[in-house]
């Protein structure tokens, strides 16, 4: 799936990300590693994979585009 990162937060470790469908994904600098979201900002487009959590949708994996 593709989306737009909206919302980062360095300090914290974690963001969001909408998909092109619609629904906001949560995003956890462990999930993902380091490497990959220091390099994120916000309104980058990505590709991701999404996992289900208790909380809600959350991303897998996830790389720039």
């Amino acid at each position: 799936m593709t989306g737009r990162v909206t919302k980062i937060f360095d300090e914290r470790g974690f963001g969001f990300v909408q998909g092109n469908d619609g629904v906001g994904y949560f995003v956890h600098r462990r999930t993902v590693g380091d490497d990959v979201f220091d390099l994120l900002d916000e309104g980058d487009f990505v590709e991701f994979e999404s996992i289900a959590s208790p909380r809600g949708p959350r991303v897998a994996t996830l790389r720039r585009l």
